[in-house]
């Protein structure tokens, strides 16, 4: 139709509505973030709004790995010596763990504290390490002003592991009684390594023995700083906790 403005003649003018020019990349984002939105509903994912720009961020649990059973770990070191890490490697210890760790509401028996995830954008490599609210009951979290949120940030990465009180000479990691384990996240296992020591106990369960911790991991199989490199795994110990192993095959 034709239109007139103030000062012009409206006869044979044309004046059509401007519309803000679209990228054709931001038009792909737009539709991907509402691709992502539909099939994501629901599920473990979370969009922050930054600088009126939607970033898609993925959650991922801190640690994440395919267990062999003890038979295929076996199979896969035939004629060698399996080290207490990699039974812990196994479904049978995975499955102990699991249970240990929801008995104790999944949480630090020590701190309170439960797992963190963290969430990595695809655009940088930076990571944010978040609790799930949705997990959390009454446990001890430094809650910010936005308590109804899905998910709060964390100081840092917390991950839950299973502590052994004392250790049975030749006994597998998962054949223990469950008052003999409980749950700590790594930075409480840690600590307590560092002023501790486990005692290890004849098979027979009668006599404390004389074994001697590792003194570059002390006594937990693994160095945090270099878990970039074979998971962390002592390299004096090989994971064995102790100068002679807990397991001997």
């Amino acid at each position: 139709s034709t239109k007139s403005m103030e000062g012009l003649p409206s006869a044979g003018i044309k004046f059509c509505r401007w519309s803000r020019y679209r990228s054709a990349g931001q038009h792909l984002r737009n539709t991907h973030y509402s691709m992502l939105q539909k099939f994501l509903v629901g599920k473990n994912a979370l969009y922050i709004h930054i600088n009126h720009m939607y970033t898609f961020l993925c959650i991922f649990p801190l640690y994440n790995f395919i267990a062999m059973t003890l038979k295929e770990l076996f199979l896969d070191h035939q004629g060698e010596h399996v080290t207490y890490s990699q039974y812990l490697t196994t479904e049978e210890w995975e499955s102990k763990r699991n249970e240990i760790i929801d008995r104790d509401n999944q949480i630090c028996t020590k701190c309170n504290k439960a797992a963190t995830f963290y969430i990595k954008n695809f655009n940088s490599p930076q990571k944010y390490h978040l609790w799930n609210v949705s997990q959390i009951d009454n446990r001890i979290l430094p809650l910010t002003s936005k308590e109804n949120s899905r998910l709060i940030p964390a100081d840092k990465a917390y991950h839950l592991e299973v502590h052994h009180m004392r250790y049975i000479l030749n006994r597998l990691p998962w054949d223990y009684n469950n008052d003999d384990l409980i749950t700590l996240c790594n930075h409480c296992h840690t600590e307590f390594h560092q002023s501790n020591r486990v005692p290890v106990y004849s098979e027979d369960e009668q006599v404390e023995l004389e074994y001697e911790t590792c003194s570059k991991c002390n006594g937990t199989g693994y160095i945090p700083e270099y878990r970039h490199v074979q998971g962390g795994i002592c390299f004096q110990c090989m994971g064995e906790k102790y100068i002679m192993p807990l397991i001997k095959n």
